[in-house]
């Protein structure tokens, strides 16, 4: 079974004793510990989007709060506090740790709103890395208790192999990609929204991605029960390429990609190179 991941977001500079007391509980309580400056290599983007894409790729977000605020963004908010903002509209469970200690301006301001009645969050005070580490692995453990971690049923996805989308008279393949634990990993009202299927084109069309050919038409995006299906149909004129696509997204999280593997022909115009 996938043990889940929990995201440390805190301050850096002079925290490391709390950090480490964190990742302690987490793993304590059978967790994942995602600390990002302490794990992860150099990467190819911002810091900014590195913690954000962290944040995406877990199941819950840890906040420690000590008696600075830190670095604030461009856009004037707290680093902490963008994490957090990212964390919640991504519907991810947050715990929240607040030292008991003094805070500067920015710190207390903070703590303020996430101790807040109504929009806050039920938050746990500490003094000391040693409690901090026994408070998290408490808290952790009690959530991932209840936390949906089953695993994915590998004859559902097995399923989904067995009858591959047929385009026309050709051989077709199929690729399913699947999350390791079953969870709604899409909002039914995501797969519903015309931005969310106009985002899917745009990844679909992309240079890195090349899935969809801009020369090739499509149909309109389409909900068939809880599944977002984006089709580039096979078209009928051999010299103007015949390349199949269907992709269907389903609110679980599993992705069905077909194609045809016979009978594709690859345009000669220059502004397209998909294949």
């Amino acid at each position: 079974m996938a043990r889940s991941r929990v995201f440390v977001s805190s301050v850096i500079e002079g925290f490391a004793e709390y950090r480490q007391a964190a990742r302690s509980g987490i793993e304590q309580a059978g967790g994942d510990a995602v600390l990002v400056n302490e794990d992860f290599p150099a990467q190819a983007n911002s810091s900014r989007n590195t913690c954000l894409d962290a944040i995406d790729s877990c199941d819950v977000f840890l906040l420690v709060l000590g008696a600075r605020g830190g670095w604030k963004t461009p856009s004037g908010r707290l680093v902490v506090e963008e994490e957090f903002e990212h964390a919640r509209a991504r519907k991810l469970p947050v715990l929240v740790f607040l030292e008991d200690v003094p805070r500067d301006g920015d710190g207390q301001r903070l703590s303020k709103r996430l101790s807040d009645y109504v929009d806050g969050n039920f938050r746990l005070r500490f003094s000391g890395a040693s409690e901090l580490r026994d408070q998290v692995e408490r808290t952790v453990r009690a959530l991932l208790i209840t936390h949906n971690n089953r695993p994915m049923d590998h004859d559902s996805i097995a399923a989904h192999l067995v009858k591959p989308y047929r385009f026309s008279d050709q051989t077709s393949l199929r690729f399913a990609i699947a999350p390791e634990r079953v969870e709604e990993i899409f909002d039914p009202l995501d797969l519903a929204s015309p931005d969310f299927a106009e985002r899917m084109l745009e990844i679909g069309h992309s240079r890195d991605v090349r899935l969809f050919g801009y020369l090739y038409a499509k149909e309109a995006p389409r909900l068939e029960q809880t599944w977002l299906v984006i089709e580039q149909p096979l078209g009928n004129n051999l010299s103007d390429g015949r390349q199949g696509v269907r992709l269907a997204i389903g609110e679980n999280g599993v992705v069905l990609i077909d194609t045809n593997a016979t009978g594709r022909t690859q345009r000669s115009n220059s502004f397209d190179r998909t294949s």
